[in-house]
């Protein structure tokens, strides 16, 4: 089975951005770990810009540096600090004992560190075999400085990618539905132009080959497309009105010599001894004239219909008469075969009456050929609603599978029709659906459980006004 277009790019749509999103968090995670630790120093660095002058007291150190990023998501670093000052009178700052081991680069009296924010120098000592992270201010670095421990930054940083990872676990069913719903709908607008296109193409026939389709491309890529199928349209039209001119004349100009060759057999078959041999033979000659006869005329007609030329009188007609009439007369033509008709009665439509005619004998006839011996014919004849519906059922043997789906192809015979067991020329049963269509009717072939082929014919009934009183 072929792949499905639609699928197929539903499938690779949500994959891809599946991986993007996938690789977008990885790249993400690894950023912003970088990102944040420069957000925190930056952060220390403002708080000793901004609150310098309230390190004389604690709670009003720890109150101004809550206010320096009130609106920063990194507010709750300050929980880790460890604020070192010089003992001064009226310092009421905790000094800790990792204070007095800051190397004296930390404090600004030897060389090294960097310049962070406006007023403040970081260092990067190692106290104790585990790394730090030194803020003083460059004026006087003894007045202030702020330590960080390097794993308390990476444990905060931890925490904020715990919480992250948290919320999107809840969310993930979300944002996989809304990447499948996206994903639907991107496929759907991909697969719009296409379906448009479908739909256009959906109407055209052998029969409206030569009226230009109305394809308005919904985008330029498309635009290609539509010229080059156009192109093709033209060329197909040209080919069916070569086929159709050519049978349509072949057809009418073998008519005159045939026909012409049909009186002479006759002739000869009169004028020849009877029973003689050289009279036999004629009359081989004439049965195959008749049979080229009968195929020019079906080809003949096949052909007008191709092109909706089939000259037509449609008028009200008696269908129920006419089913039974051809009904009576089967049991005389086929004696061999029962004969049993359920025709309801007075059931009228608007066709024309010999084509009509010519449809139900061609049936009829199929039937009988294709028939068993000591078989049976069934005509039926009813109305459902405002249609009616004709049915002509015969047992058969050796039905081909492929029967239903290739019988109103033209030329398809059986296996027995091809070895000339059954007279024939394939032509019947297109001809019958091409007189159907012409009368708005459906002709389809079915076969049964109990191997019997039913033709069935389904089409508009005709009510006749009621006579007057």
């Amino acid at each position: 089975m072929k792949k499905s277009l639609h699928w197929h790019l539903f499938v690779r749509i949500f994959v891809a951005t599946a991986l993007i999103f996938v690789a977008n968090r990885f790249i993400a995670q690894y950023l912003t770990g970088t990102h944040m630790v420069g957000r925190i120093e930056a952060s220390v660095a403002a708080v000793i810009d901004q609150c310098s002058g309230d390190a004389v007291d604690a709670s009003r150190f720890h109150a101004c540096a809550a206010r320096s990023h009130r609106e920063d998501a990194l507010a709750n670093i300050s929980e880790f600090f460890v604020l070192c000052a010089a003992p001064e009178p009226g310092r009421s700052l905790p000094r800790d004992a990792v204070c007095d081991r800051v190397p004296t680069a930390a404090s600004g009296t030897a060389d090294g560190g960097e310049d962070i924010g406006q007023s403040a120098r970081l260092t990067r000592p190692t106290i104790d075999g585990e790394p730090w992270l030194v803020f003083a201010a460059r004026q006087d670095p003894q007045a202030l400085q702020i330590l960080l421990r390097q794993a308390d930054i990476e444990q905060y940083v931890d925490s904020i990618y715990v919480l992250r990872n948290r919320m999107l676990r809840y969310l993930s069913p979300v944002l996989v539905l809304a990447l499948a719903l996206l994903t639907l709908y991107m496929t759907r607008a991909a697969m719009q132009p296409i379906r448009q296109l479908e739909t256009s193409l959906r109407g055209l026939t052998s029969s409206n080959l030569d009226k230009p389709l109305d394809l308005q491309p919904p985008y330029r890529e498309f635009e290609s497309f539509v010229t080059v199928f156009e192109q093709l349209r033209e060329r197909l039209n040209q080919s069916f009105l070569q086929a159709r001119r050519f049978a349509s004349d072949a057809s009418h100009e073998l008519r005159t010599p045939l026909t012409i060759l049909r009186g002479h057999s006759e002739q000869l078959i009169e004028d020849l001894p009877t029973g003689s041999e050289a009279q036999v033979r004629m009359r081989l000659i004439g049965d195959e004239i008749e049979r080229l006869i009968e195929i020019t005329e079906k080809l003949l007609l096949l052909s007008r219909a191709d092109a909706n030329s089939i000259v037509h009188t449609m008028e009200p007609v008696r269908l129920s008469a006419l089913v039974t009439e051809l009904a009576f007369d089967a049991m005389a033509f086929h004696a061999g075969l029962k004969i049993d008709s359920e025709v309801e009665p007075e059931i009228w439509c608007i066709c024309d009456q010999s084509l009509m005619l010519q449809l139900v004998y061609n049936l009829y006839s199929n039937a009988a050929k294709y028939n068993v011996p000591d078989g049976w014919i069934r005509f039926s004849l009813e109305s459902r609603g405002e249609r009616f519906v004709l049915s002509i059922e015969n047992p058969c043997d050796n039905i081909p599978a492929d029967l239903t789906e290739r019988a109103f192809q033209r030329f398809y015979r059986g296996e027995a029709a091809r070895s000339r067991k059954i007279d024939g020329v394939g032509l019947g049963l297109s001809l019958c659906r091409e007189i159907a269509r012409l009368h708005g009717a459906t002709l389809t072939l079915q076969v049964s459980a109990r191997k019997t082929v039913i033709a069935r014919l389904e089409g508009q009934r005709f009510i006749p006004p009621a006579l007057p009183d």
